[in-house]
């Protein structure tokens, strides 16, 4: 099963917002974004900020599954 990329995009620049409020400066850069544990849906998105990395664990992404399966049943 494919994650939606723009749900995932959404995440990524909505973490990057709170990394700018909290320390003035724009230096994250979504460098790998990847499904781990897929029982518990959870994604993990490692951003790279001032060289280091940040782990990062969506749980609301079941809701974005069930969405798509809702979606897919519609579509056919």
């Amino acid at each position: 099963m494919k994650i939606n990329d723009k749900i995932v995009e959404k995440k990524v620049k909505s973490f990057q917002r709170n990394i700018l409020k909290k320390t003035g400066q724009i230096n994250t850069i979504p460098i790998h974004i990847q499904v781990k544990n897929k029982q518990s849906n959870q994604l993990k998105s490692v951003i790279q900020h001032k060289n280091k990395y940040l782990y990062i664990t969506y749980l609301d992404l079941n809701l974005s599954y069930k969405c798509q399966r809702q979606n897919r049943k519609q579509n056919v």
